[in-house]
């Protein structure tokens, strides 16, 4: 079957992207949709918000055409967008390659986004010396906690509002309401990628292909509360998706093309390990589920391709589950290749009709899936 697609040369290497499904204007169509991006490994980078034209519902069964994105406002930001995440309120939050995270707020009126703060060196190796925050991640159950995690090895969990700068002279750490380093040290080893499973407890991935859940209801140095760890994951989990309504289903990528699928009820051993990314570009950069059809996941990875994961004929079903049955990746699960681009997607987000995302050839791409 084909597949719609419509893509926009951007000018950058894009680097993130993220639906903005919770913003609310009164100017926005139906069919409408409004997507941000972020840039990578340019002098100046950008932040841009665009408007996106997609097919009406009635037209989604015909496979209709897409027109490409619009760009609405950009905004400079010097270092590399690691990630963008976006919070209700119309606000938006991007972490950056110099461990800082950037709150913006978009304006009902203009679409205009409006920088409200930033928290510069949220990470840092030392003194002077700040690292990348490679991941941030917004709480979907109360839209107000931010989790962000970075190359020092830290996980630090706040509410926006109430995050403050503790003392210039303690390295320019900030009053974050838990972290996984209340003293300042460092971490271990880097933390390359963080989601959460409700309000209080949250994931973390690393580089040395760890999947660790968090409770902030404990303090830190009790560690984590599960650590997971499969012998075929022996190097970096890049990225997390938690499923959208069973919690405890998790899928973890890692930089040799796994993707894996764990139970949090059961650590001990993943549910999957399946790899379908080139092995010449193995590394999975991207996971994401369709936010109200779990029972399709999509990865992106360094080989260029992105693959559409159909479930449904596994026998988990649309919720993901029977019971109290994981979700799970097996022998029957329906692979579509979406995209085989020459350079690696760094950059996906998938909204309910609509998947995006950004790569190394500059360009930001809409698809219509075929459900």
């Amino acid at each position: 079957m084909s597949v719609a697609s419509e893509s926009v040369q951007v000018g950058r290497k894009v680097s993130a992207v993220k639906w903005l499904s919770g913003f609310s204007a009164a100017e926005l169509g139906g069919s409408s949709r409004l997507l941000a991006s972020g840039t990578w490994d340019d002098r100046d980078n950008r932040l841009q918000i665009w408007l996106v034209e997609g097919p009406t519902r009635e037209r989604f069964a015909e496979r209709a055409s897409i027109a490409p994105p619009i760009l609405l406002h950009t905004v400079p930001i010097k270092p590399s967008i690691t990630a963008i995440e976006a919070l209700p309120g119309n606000r938006i939050v991007s972490a950056t390659g110099d461990g800082s995270l950037h709150f913006h707020y978009l304006d009902e009126a203009s679409l205009t986004p409006t920088l409200r703060r930033s928290w510069e060196g949220l990470h840092r190796a030392g003194p002077d010396r700040p690292c990348e925050c490679t991941a941030v991640a917004t709480s979907a159950d109360d839209g107000e906690h931010v989790a962000t995690a970075g190359e020092d090895g830290v996980v630090n969990y706040f509410r926006l509002d109430m995050m403050e700068v503790r003392s210039p002279d303690d390295f320019g750490r900030y009053n974050v309401e838990w972290s996984t380093s209340a003293d300042g040290a460092l971490g271990d080893c880097a933390v390359r990628s963080v989601a959460f499973r409700n309000r209080n407890e949250v994931l973390s991935g690393d580089a040395l292909g760890q999947l660790q859940q968090w409770d902030t209801r404990q303090q830190s140095s009790l560690g984590p509360v599960v650590s997971m760890h499969s012998e075929k994951e022996q190097g970096v989990v890049y990225d997390i998706a938690v499923h959208p309504s069973h919690n405890y289903s998790v899928v973890a990528t890692t930089d040799d093309g796994s993707v894996v699928v764990w139970d949090v009820r059961h650590p001990v051993f993943p549910q999957s390990i399946t790899a379908v990314h080139r092995p010449e570009a193995p590394e999975v950069w991207q996971v994401r589920f369709n936010p109200v059809r779990p029972d399709h996941l999509f990865t992106a990875g360094e080989d260029g391709g992105l693959v559409h994961w159909d479930t449904t004929t596994s026998g988990v079903g649309s919720n993901g589950g029977i019971g109290s049955r994981s979700f799970s990746i097996g022998g029957d699960v329906n692979l579509t290749y979406l995209s085989q681009d020459c350079l690696g997607i760094n950059a996906l987000d998938v909204e309910p009709e609509l998947v995006a995302y950004g790569n190394d050839e500059e360009k930001l791409v809409i698809v219509v899936p075929a459900y």
